[in-house]
């Protein structure tokens, strides 16, 4: 068969120890005299009150001649093995009471097929209104040491363990290069921490299968054994096999809860893994639309949570408070939160119609509106409005290759790294950081003396640059470049117009563009000549009208050579033109103040000039 039951169910309760009640109505109602229409033994005096209530602390008295089972763990534990004839005696006798606020049954269940024990518990909670909630669980401890799946998952763990044993070393190395440099890095940090947990759950997981793999099979043993020993039915031998079941259900539980928590912190690992992917994706701008927009979004988000969490909780505390007692979505505050959470994704707990009253009908349109209308839709604007943006920028960004074809690139890059020689992409980066204050553009001469990134030659640069061009295209280039690249165009443009205008050959168009050259040199150098000649009779033009006569605050300081002098008017007028004006200045302002001073001045500069030109 495909699964064996392993001795009888088990039926188990708590029970609370009575105690006085303290209403009025109570200590009238068990008050009351015995009816005198009973008959014998009906009419016998009570031996306890009618009505009685539940107290704080857990009964330990024996219950229809049994004691319970007491543990530290928990409440003490009224047992008995269930079949057709304690069943009978559990109803004829009332062994489940006003008292009784815990009841569980359970059975064991072994799975050979997948070597596999499970407790099934069927556990109901009592309540002081006597309102009865189930609640079912499994709980199965399986052996991996003895099935086909344990060497493959051997290998697996321990190629995981090796695997993030590389990975450590490889993150330690980067967190300390970047600390010698100076720069502080929290996703490095998170990275290493990381790592230390992907280790040290792998150690536990596989310490955890090489010790514990031969208890799962002495227990279940012991626990048959228990069961084959009860020769007579005694209540020792009883009570012992009821022990020996609940210490091994107990272990059993304790074990799956552990692997509970480990499955749990895996569970944790996972999501952060799945988070740093995510984070990693923002290499590309194309693959890192999810990381910018929560990015982008993650203010508002925080806002929006905080009004959203408040009206949330209010709502379902207030569904809880008002229909909790009649309707089982709403029966305590946690069941209530989940149910309102259903209704959020569409899943209304709509019943019929006459089972809801209105004030239920208007909670639902509150919500409905509220919740469901406004506030998702304001979610799901926010996270648009981030998207929208992050697109905007994807769209005046320079990259917008696909991320596949940059993926070529880069092992293409990789490729002609080691062919010609070139230093690695890292040992560019640090350079380029290391002359990040200079704010001229990169040339082939500054990556041949750099000491960082070492080239061959300068022809060697040059090929990189180029190659990365041919990648990245014009906005890699500074402004000069990208204006060398444009003429070169309108000159390809015009050599490719001239061959196709004049049916010239492809060997000519070399001599063309020569000539080209030429010409247009010829040309600059006569329009700059032009220029310069046109500057100097503007010039000269501008001096000679500064040398009229009493003109730009110079008062006849020409007719005043010619007349104190003796020089005639064209001598003394290209003498001034020769000089500076600074000294027709201080000339004009000496003739000014004192005549003989001007004099003298003028018969040195007129006795140097004459000897000089005359």
């Amino acid at each position: 068969q495909m699964a064996a039951g392993i001795g009888f169910p088990i039926v188990c309760q708590a029970r609370r120890a009575p105690m006085e009640c303290t209403s009025p109505f109570v200590a009238a109602y068990n008050q009351q005299d015995t009816n005198v229409l009973y008959n014998p033994p009906l009419n016998a005096p009570k031996s306890s009150s009618i009505l009685r209530c539940r107290g704080r602390e857990w009964d330990t008295s024996d219950h229809l001649g049994y004691g319970p089972l007491i543990d530290d763990a928990g409440p003490p534990l009224y047992c008995v093995f269930l079949n057709d004839d304690i069943l009978e005696k559990i109803k004829g006798y009332e062994w489940l009471d006003d008292l009784t606020e815990h009841v569980m049954l359970s059975n064991l269940v072994y799975s050979p097929n997948a070597n596999t024990l499970s407790l099934v518990k069927l556990e109901f909670e009592v309540s002081d209104t006597g309102r009865i909630r189930p609640l079912q669980t499994v709980f199965t401890k399986s052996v991996l040491n003895e099935s086909d799946r344990w060497v493959p998952w051997q290998i697996l763990m321990i190629s995981f363990l090796v695997l993030m044993a590389f990975r450590m070393v490889s993150v330690t190395r980067i967190l300390l290069k970047a600390q010698r440099a100076g720069s502080q890095s929290a996703m490095l940090v998170l990275d290493v921490a990381q790592t230390c947990a992907y280790i040290i759950f792998a150690l536990v997981a596989l310490v955890r299968r090489y010790v514990m793999g031969d208890a799962f099979q002495d227990q279940l043993l012991g626990l048959v054994e228990s069961f084959l020993q009860v020769t007579q039915v005694s209540r020792d031998a009883v009570m012992k096999t009821v022990n020996d079941y609940l210490t091994t259900s107990q272990s059993i539980q304790d074990d799956v809860r552990n692997e509970q928590v480990i499955k749990l912190v895996a569970y944790f690992l996972i999501l952060i893994s799945i988070a740093r992917v995510i984070a990693y994706m923002s290499v590309h701008p194309r693959i890192a639309v999810i990381a910018r927009t929560l990015t982008y979004a993650a203010d508002d988000t925080m806002h929006f949570l905080l009004v959203f969490s408040f009206v949330f909780m209010v709502m379902a505390w207030l569904a809880h408070w008002s229909f909790g007692p009649d309707k089982e979505a709403f029966q305590s505050y946690v069941v209530s939160l989940n149910t309102c959470f259903q209704m959020l994704v569409g899943e209304y707990p709509f019943m019929d119609e006459w089972t809801e009253g209105f004030t239920q009908k208007i909670w639902y349109v509150c919500f409905t509106l509220l919740v469901f209308f406004v506030m998702i839709n304001v979610l799901f604007a926010i996270i648009v409005e981030a998207f929208l943006r992050v697109k905007r920028g994807l769209e005046e960004g320079s990259s917008t290759r696909n991320v596949v074809l940059d993926m070529v690139y880069v092992l293409g890059m990789q490729a002609l790294r080691r062919r010609r020689g070139w230093p690695s992409a890292q040992a560019l980066m640090d350079h380029l950081d290391a002359s990040d204050a200079i704010a001229m553009p990169v040339m082939p001469g500054e990556l041949v003396y750099s000491r960082i990134a070492v080239f061959a030659d300068r022809k060697s640069a040059l090929r990189l640059m180029s190659a990365y061009y041919s990648i990245c295209g014009e906005p890699i280039l500074s402004e000069a470049g990208k204006g060398d690249v444009r003429r070169r165009r309108q000159l390809v443009s015009m050599v490719n117009y001239a061959a196709k205008t004049f049916g010239m050959k492809e060997a000519d168009i070399p001599r063309l563009m020569h000539s080209i050259v030429r010409v247009q040199r010829r040309w600059r150098v006569k329009l700059a000549m032009s220029a310069l000649k046109r500057k100097q009779a503007q010039r000269r033009n501008r001096e000679r009208r500064a040398l009229g006569d009493g003109t730009n605050g110079f008062p006849g300081v020409c007719q005043w050579l010619a007349d104190n002098l003796g020089l005639p008017p064209e001598v003394a007028r290209l003498y001034l033109q020769r000089l500076k004006p600074a000294s027709i200045e201080k000339l004009a302002a000496a003739a000014d103040k004192d005549a003989r001073q001007a004099e003298i001045v003028g018969l040195d500069a007129t006795k140097k000039f004459v000897a000089c030109h005359v």
